[in-house]
């Protein structure tokens, strides 16, 4: 009988460290959330909403052509990782392939870090799933991404 309550009562523990857990990552995500619309409100109003309407006005015709070139971009840079992965790529579910472009491409264009941060961020994702080649494989990108970068640069320089 004290086998089966010793079970209940980790069972128990177990889901109350879940909870608290989940209210946790809530709770910072509520908090992020917020300072990121403050952000917002802060950056709009130390431009002038007259310029930002006028920005936005004068860009919102091509804004389409822009989310679908941003779309693609992370889309290719995924594409371009699983390839990389070879049959390991099977092993990662689609919600981390997804969950792991979008915070890369957040981090590669919000924070200072940069692309070098996103692949950090990318790589401890998809190792929950694929081990500890994620960040060979991230690194490999960012090699292969840099590579692409200089084929590019090293022509528009010279002209």
């Amino acid at each position: 009988m004290s086998g089966s309550t010793d079970t209940a009562d980790a069972r128990d523990d177990l889901r109350s460290t879940a909870r608290r857990r989940f209210r946790k990552s809530s709770l910072g995500r509520w908090a992020l959330f917020v300072l990121g619309i403050i952000a917002v409100v802060l950056l709009i109003r130390e431009a002038g909403w007259p310029n930002v309407r006028h920005a936005i006005s004068r860009t919102a015709p091509l804004l389409p052509v822009i989310l679908a070139l941003e779309a693609l971009w992370i889309s290719f840079d995924t594409v371009a990782l699983r390839g990389l992965y070879g049959p390991a790529r099977r092993k990662v579910p689609g919600i981390a392939w997804l969950k792991s472009a979008l915070i890369a491409y957040s981090i590669m264009i919000l924070l200072p870090a940069g692309r070098a941060g996103g692949e950090v961020a990318r790589a401890s994702i998809l190792s929950r799933a694929a081990g500890g080649r994620a960040i060979a494989h991230s690194t490999q990108l960012q090699a292969a991404v840099l590579l692409g970068n200089s084929v590019v640069s090293i022509p528009c320089f010279i002209a």
